[in-house]
């Protein structure tokens, strides 16, 4: 008879637009491994907003972070995890006094944070199952990733990784007017290079913001319409 093992794992995303905490627990016997989510916490504190306008996390948008992940710390103490991974993404990444803050929040939560690189990132969306949802092995695919601050994107044929890049053109620099006008057009450009070598393609994306696509664009026109009167 094959014995159980148990074990309780935690994830944080810290991103431009808000952190999240994701708790599973992971029970295994023998080749058999199931993942069931126990806890999901968001909260919206926006650090791209100061970061994308100042270039900096203002005191204000810190000292939420810091009681956010002084909460998770907590959170993950109750559920007895016993492993942690804290990742922070665009806006920490441009954030002048990033590695300030960083040191600040495992200080008071103990909680270690890694800043990585918008490659990093498209390499764990497949590592967390984005492969799984393809249905046409043969299939030519984008792997679109939304973010806050960037997003990301992957091209996949025949299984393959061929071609990714990381586009600072996100969310929350959307809605505050900071993407460049090159950053626009070299996106355009590359697309249309994936397109032309490897098209058709079917898309496959994530991110939040995709659950309300429609808000988000009227959103966006009527913030920028008070902006230019």
């Amino acid at each position: 008879m094959l014995s159980m093992k148990f074990k309780t794992l935690a994830a944080i995303d810290i991103g431009s637009n808000a952190i999240r905490l994701m708790i599973k627990n992971i029970e295994s016997a023998g080749a058999v491994v199931e993942y069931n989510k126990v806890a999901f916490l968001r909260v919206p504190v926006r650090p791209g907003e100061d970061v994308f306008e100042k270039g900096y996390i203002g005191r204000g948008k810190a000292y939420r972070l810091n009681e956010a992940m002084i909460g998770f710390s907590h959170i993950m103490k109750a559920y007895k995890v016993s492993a942690c991974m804290a990742y922070a993404t665009s806006a920490m990444r441009d954030a002048q006094n990033g590695h300030e803050i960083i040191e600040e929040i495992y200080r008071n939560s103990g909680i270690e944070i890694s800043v990585i690189s918008g490659n990093k990132e498209t390499e764990i969306i497949l590592e967390a199952g984005g492969s799984c949802v393809v249905t046409d092995v043969t299939a030519n695919y984008l792997y679109v990733d939304v973010g806050g601050g960037s997003t990301e994107i992957i091209v996949r044929s025949n299984m393959q990784n061929v071609a990714a890049r990381s586009f600072q053109i996100g969310t929350v620099r959307m809605l505050a007017d900071k993407v460049e006008r090159r950053e626009r057009e070299e996106f355009k450009r590359w697309l249309k290079d994936v397109y032309e070598q490897y098209g058709p393609l079917s898309m496959i994306a994530s991110g939040g913001i995709l659950i309300r696509p429609l808000s988000f664009w009227e959103n966006i026109r009527e913030r920028r319409s008070v902006i230019r009167n």
